[in-house]
């Protein structure tokens, strides 16, 4: 007896171990509430989608309460062919206010969508639906709903869906308070309901979003995902304007190539009318699945104010259901987000060919139970070590970054554009103990701007032309944009941009080279001219430039605010707690780090930072040894010949006396 209590403890204790390592290797756990004993099905919701390792769930696993796994298979979903149903057109009565129609199917179906076609376009109308299986007893399948036909403006619904019902009439009453009678369909069709084992398709309602810097003319978003590798087919928008025709890009960052750069994930143009309380829009963008946790929203604004957006929901593809066999229909766990997991391999396997001809039992998920917060599980599982040594003297700049902690963004100023290689490849970032901090460099698909002081030149030239001066931050800066505006409405004018350039002959005077011109025009009175954008080539080496407007015989055009659009870049890393950084720069002979955060890129890339921008670059670099500073040479200069005028009169006055005698 004693022999078998020992047994049963020890077993105890193996079951207590082996539940506790199994959950340990899983980030999320919850309940799945079986429908009851026997075959049960399940679809996966927003919660597994986004906590899962991949899209494939192959991390998915099913247990007992007392520890045993539990099979189960994914069943992929069905893409049944759409079968439609044709029905007579029957005339109804019309009102003061509204008119309509109904249509007869023959014979009760079970249906959940109404197609219209032959309606003479174009139309903006509102309606009601309603459905009868005998026509004296209806049923209100859609209060308010609104079809349109609007060929100038490409937008198109002649179908609607509603509740799955059996019905053998459907009725249409057409709102006419706001808008004329339309004509009759030329026909009508009901599509019938399938029987379907699969879910119905997933939809995130609202996600959240915020407004990015953007250069003139585009408004961008930058919308959070409730996780990675989401099988998100098309993301559609809510905007405030009732006019829209604008095109919508959207992209997201991935690692190529040592850095991180955009790619595009799909495009669409957006069109909104609004017709008073009615409204006809197509707002869906079809893309790709995106990997990571975020994507943006670019929008092509043209000459119209930034986007007013409202809201973003996401689409997302069919996804398969889960088919599991129950003992006793009791409550089992769910676990999941474990990245080293491969799919399971069940037995299971062997009915798959039978499943879907016998009823299912409908299981429902319960809470999540997050062991761990998304940035502890970050920086526990990314989080890099310090990497080699470096010597800061190496360097021309060293400038502090502000304190922070786990993954960090840092935005790269104009400084950093100006004082280092053209790829960036001599940035470095180093700890208290001049050890590397790895990092990835991020080019960003936005850009960043600078107001310049623009001022007035008085020059001997010609009366026709405007000059002005223009100061820039820096000498070297990369490739960039002048932005110049103006308050005039009808104009023509040639811009140029110069610089002073010296002579090939050093008796002769500066040459001015003209780096950028264009034809600045605008014709329209009634609304505001676009600003003009030059091209400025990179490295000009000055911060010196004039702005030559030739005015004709008209009268100087009134120039307003003028500013240099700049490439932004960010570097992503990861701050150590309690650490004091620096952000090194400005080393010609240095080549592009090598680290082995590059192997996490993909995972990193997705996860959001906080982000830091860096204080104002000293005017006064740091000199890098083996090179003395210009004013402490010409310092020791002088005390050298200083002293060595002392050797010699010295010199001279003990020779004197030796002369004389």
């Amino acid at each position: 007896m004693k022999r078998f209590l020992f047994n049963c403890c020890i077993l105890l204790l193996i079951c207590s171990v082996t539940g506790k390592s199994q959950s340990s290797t899983f980030r999320y756990e919850r309940p799945l509430v079986p429908g009851g004993p026997g075959p049960n099905r399940i679809s996966p919701d927003m919660a597994l989608l986004s906590g899962a390792d991949s899209a494939s769930l192959r991390d998915l696993r099913l247990f007992e309460p007392t520890g045993p796994e539990v099979p189960y298979l994914l069943i992929p979903p069905e893409n049944p062919k759409s079968r439609w149903k044709a029905g007579s057109i029957l005339r109804v009565a019309a009102t003061k206010t509204t008119s309509g129609f109904e249509v007869d199917l023959g014979s009760a179906s079970t249906i959940d969508r109404l197609l219209l076609a032959g309606i003479r376009a174009p139309f903006l109308k509102r309606f009601k639906l309603e459905g009868s299986g005998d026509r004296s007893h209806w049923t209100l399948l859609a209060a308010e709903g609104t079809l349109f036909d609007l060929p100038n403006e490409n937008l198109r619904r002649l179908e609607t869906d509603f509740t799955p019902g059996e019905y053998r009439y459907l009725r249409v009453t057409w709102d006419d308070r706001e808008s004329g009678v339309v004509s009759e369909p030329r026909n009508a069709s009901a599509l019938l309901v399938e029987r379907r084992t699969g879910p119905a398709p997933l939809r995130a309602g609202s996600v959240e979003f915020r407004r990015l810097s953007a250069s003139q003319g585009v408004s961008r978003f930058q919308v959070k995902l409730p996780g990675p590798h989401l099988p998100i087919a098309a993301v559609e928008l809510s905007v405030g304007e009732s006019r829209l025709l604008r095109t919508a890009r959207v992209t997201e960052s991935r690692f190529s190539r040592g850095e991180i750069v955009s790619e595009a994930l799909g495009s669409s143009e957006l069109r909104r009318v609004v017709q008073g309380s009615l409204s006809a829009s197509d707002l869906r963008i079809p893309i790709r699945a995106p990997e990571g946790r975020e994507i943006e929203i670019a929008v092509e604004d043209g000459n119209n104010p930034p986007l007013n957006l409202t809201g973003v929901a996401l689409e997302f593809s069919p996804q398969p259901w889960i088919y599991l066999e129950s003992r006793t229909g009791t409550t089992l766990v769910a676990r999941y987000g474990s990245p080293r997991l491969e799919a399971p391999k069940y037995d299971l396997e062997a009915v798959r060919q039978y499943i879907g001809r016998t009823d299912l039992k409908e299981a429902r998920w319960g809470d999540v139970r997050d062991s761990q917060s998304e940035e502890t599980a970050v920086d526990s599982v990314l989080q890099p070590q310090a990497g080699a040594a470096i010597d800061p003297m190496e360097f021309r700049y060293s400038r502090k970054i502000p304190e922070s902690s786990g993954l960090t963004a840092l935005l790269l100023d104009a400084g950093v554009l100006a004082h280092s290689r053209s790829d960036l490849s001599d940035l470095r970032i180093a700890d208290e103990s001049n050890h590397q901090i790895p990092y990835l460099l991020e080019k960003r698909p936005d850009t960043f701007e600078l107001n310049l002081p623009l001022s007035p030149e008085k020059t001997g030239g010609s009366e026709k032309e405007s000059h002005y001066h223009l100061e820039l931050p820096f000498e070297n800066l990369p490739q960039a944009k002048l932005i110049l505006n103006t308050t005039e409405r009808t104009f023509q004018r040639k811009i140029a941009v110069e610089i002073q350039r010296p002579a090939s002959d050093p008796r002769s005077q500066p040459v001015m080279e003209t780096v950028a011109s264009a034809i600045w025009r605008h014709n329209d009175p009634e609304i505001a001219a676009p600003p003009l954008f030059l091209d400025l080539p990179s490295s000009l080496g000055t911060t010196s430039a004039t702005v030559v407007v030739d005015e004709g015989d008209n009268h100087p055009l009134a120039l307003g605010t003028t500013r240099l659009e700049l490439p932004l870049y960010r570097v992503r890393f990861f701050y150590p707690a309690d650490a004091k950084l620096r952000l090194l720069y400005g080393n010609d002979g240095l080549s592009a780090p090598r680290y082995d955060l590059e192997l996490l890129a993909p995972r990193l890339v997705g996860v959001s930072g906080k982000e830091l921008a860096l204080d104002p670059e000293a005017r006064a670099p740091i000199a890098p040894p083996g090179r003395i500073p210009v004013k402490l040479f010409w310092a020791a200069l002088v005390v050298a010949v200083l002293v060595v005028l002392a050797l010699l009169v010295r010199l001279l006055r003990s020779e004197n006396p030796a002369s004389n005698a």
